[in-house]
């Protein structure tokens, strides 16, 4: 029983810890999708972003290197395979069904843009309108 106290009390002390931490912080975790397009989005500088998109077929196209959101690492691909437990749209080859994630950090102030571009909407189908483009723009604060 003092053995399972002890482990109790060092859990404790390692969340109190980490919300002190966290709450000291001004940096945040944002996250963004689709629904996350043509919007703007204030973080301050430190803050994390993650960009997930739900097709195998988009690409980042504009990060400028001297912009002040820097990706962190490549990208993280996450397709969904066809077959019968595939979700529903998903069950034929080329559909591009699956994520794209990319991560960055926000390491200067003003006011950037992260955007991707696809040109296939699906299985043999080309994108129309703004299908096939995908812009956010963060805005970084002190």
């Amino acid at each position: 029983m003092k053995r399972r106290n002890s482990a109790i009390a060092l859990v404790l002390l390692i969340a109190l810890g980490f919300s002190s931490a966290q709450g000291a912080s001004s940096a945040t975790v944002r996250t963004l999708n689709e629904n996350s397009a043509n919007k703007v989005y204030a973080v301050k500088v430190g803050s994390h972003l993650t960009l997930t998109l739900h097709s195998m077929y988009w690409s980042l196209t504009s990060v400028p290197k001297s912009s002040g959101v820097a990706q962190v690492g490549g990208v993280l691909s996450k397709p969904i395979l066809p077959g019968p437990t595939a979700p529903n749209g998903c069950g034929l080859p080329g559909m591009g069904c699956g994520t794209q994630t990319w991560n960055f950090v926000a390491k200067k102030v003003g006011t950037f843009s992260i955007a991707a571009s696809r040109t296939s909407c699906g299985e043999a189908l080309q994108c129309t309108g703004t299908q096939g483009e995908y812009v956010v723009r963060i805005q970084v604060k002190k």
